[in-house]
């Protein structure tokens, strides 16, 4: 029978059709900001692959994403390769979520159309969706191929490569696999050859990953442990998880996401392993660094992939109607609501980006386009607000706080933590010697008075008012991009006085 005379299959086709539409409009309109276009400029920079261990120490990432964003730079040599890698990851979502996975396709549309798969993961261009991608093919690969558990570690090995989130979530996956398949099969050959690959990707990430005494990724220090209570409190690690139109408390939370488990009700390994990757994301929320939205989908599609796994042991005890199916049922319309507000928040998070400017890179980068050239000099305060303008004008700007070239600042000491206006003026008046025009760009307009501007990662900027008097008669407001109230990406460009050189 021909696939479109199936109406199953037409609505499932024509689903992907809305989906890819949706996906183009929102690519469209997206603006790219300093965490997406970091990790490209990160990538260029490295001279070669083998260097990238080096570029990515303090950056709080592994290496697989930065690897992949190298190679399709170096083939193409345009910046657009970030949004093309991003989609071809969101996409293998979408195929595997549709044409491989066995939940019913209330479920399946429910997932594509999640903050997750369409935006977060997908036209965020983040090392995100790679992970989630991988995990996914985990699942597809262990639960068609049960005996071919090195293919299976594989996937669950390059997903532990992508962020540390990730990493967690595989090592507890792996952990369970583990046990799973050596219940049935005995510690084969290619069992310890599947642990040797997980343990040395596992290892490796978390090399790449590890923060030295200059960083400043990590915004609490483990040292600080919590109490006993605070970790029990899962909900404290997922801030963000339903938080759609109201603001849930950590003990609702906490409620949503244990009663969740109930659906695994059967598999008692299954639910202590998720209870133990809940307590994982807590504590590296309360004790490392806070968890976002998108670090949270890491455990979003950890449910999933044991959902895929248990899927029809799940069924079977749904279909026995008795009370344990009951108590499972609750666990699976604890669920279904979960991804019903993932829906609502993909929704807000998707029209705030059509209708709204998330960021000042966009139209900042276009001006870049038509008005610098090889004899114009950027200078940006604060420095990492102008990294997601590379996507637009890919030139080198000046980051005063490291005093070097660079199209990334550093996130550790090397960036100092404090810069004044007369320091930064000094700066740029040598610059305007081998320079025939010197931009200097602020994320707010200058005013003439004493202050002292704070910035995000601990940065102060001071500005006197006898500095502000003098940069002012120097230097001439010619342009704003200010449109943006997500984020400190708004632009102020100040242009030297030909007379001031």
């Amino acid at each position: 029978m021909n696939v479109f005379n199936n109406k199953k299959s037409l609505f499932v086709f024509l689903s992907i059709a809305v989906w890819l539409i949706l996906y183009g409009v929102g690519l469209a309109k997206h603006e790219y900001w300093r965490d997406e276009m970091r990790a490209l400029s990160i990538a260029i920079s490295a001279p070669a692959f083998s260097d990238l261990p080096l570029y990515l120490k303090n950056e709080g990432h592994p290496i697989l994403w930065y690897a992949i964003l190298k190679l399709a730079f170096d083939c193409f040599q345009a910046t657009w390769v970030l949004p093309l890698c991003s989609f071809i990851f969101s996409f293998g979502i979408l195929v595997l979520v549709m044409f491989r996975s066995p939940f019913p396709l209330l479920i399946k549309l429910l997932l594509i159309f999640g903050v997750y798969c369409l935006y977060e993961y997908g036209i965020n261009a983040r090392n995100y969706g790679i992970g989630a991608f991988f995990m996914l093919l985990f699942a597809d690969s262990f639960s068609r191929y049960p005996k071919n558990i090195f293919l299976a570690f594989l996937c669950l090995s390059m997903a532990a490569l992508t962020n540390v989130y990730a990493t967690m979530m595989v090592g507890l996956i792996g952990v369970y696999t583990i046990l799973e398949y050596k219940n049935t099969n005995g510690l084969t050959t290619p069992l310890k050859l599947s642990i040797l690959i997980l343990i040395t990707a596992i290892g490796f990430s978390l090399y790449t990953m590890l923060p030295d005494a200059n960083s400043l990724v990590a915004s609490k220090k483990i040292i600080d442990f919590v109490s006993i209570k605070e970790l029990w409190v899962v909900g404290n690690g997922f801030d963000d998880y339903l938080n759609y139109k109201m603001h849930f408390s950590a003990y609702f939370l906490s409620v949503v996401l244990t009663g969740g488990l109930l659906l695994f009700l059967p598999n008692w390994r299954t639910m202590l392993f998720l209870i133990l990757a809940l307590i994982a994301m807590v504590f590296f929320s309360l004790c490392i660094k806070g968890n976002l939205m998108h670090h949270q989908g890491m455990y979003f599609y950890t449910v999933v992939v044991f959902a895929w796994l248990q899927y029809d042991t799940i069924q079977a005890v749904l279909a026995r109607k008795n009370m344990v199916s009951g108590i499972v049922f609750i666990g699976l319309v604890i669920n279904v609501f979960v991804l019903a507000i993932q829906v609502l928040k993909g929704y807000e998070k998707y029209k705030d980006d059509i209708v709204s400017i998330r960021s000042e890179s966009k139209r900042f980068g276009q001006w870049c386009q038509q008005n610098l050239t090889d004899t114009s000099i950027l200078i940006a305060e604060p420095d990492y607000t102008i990294e997601g303008v590379m996507y637009y004008h890919n030139q080198a700007f000046y980051i005063s706080r490291e005093n070097r070239y660079g199209t990334y600042v550093h996130f550790t000491k090397a960036n100092q933590a404090y810069l004044n206006l007369e320091t930064l003026m000094f700066k740029a008046n040598q610059l305007s010697q081998i320079k025939e025009k010197v931009f200097v760009v602020f994320d707010k307009k200058i005013q003439v008075l004493d202050t002292i501007y704070s910035y995000s990662y601990g940065k102060k900027f001071i500005v006197s008012k006898q500095t502000s008097l003098a940069f002012t008669g120097q230097y001439q407001l010619i342009d704003s991009f200010n449109q943006n109230f997500y984020n400190e990406e708004n632009y102020f460009i100040y242009q030297k006085n030909k007379v001031g050189r």
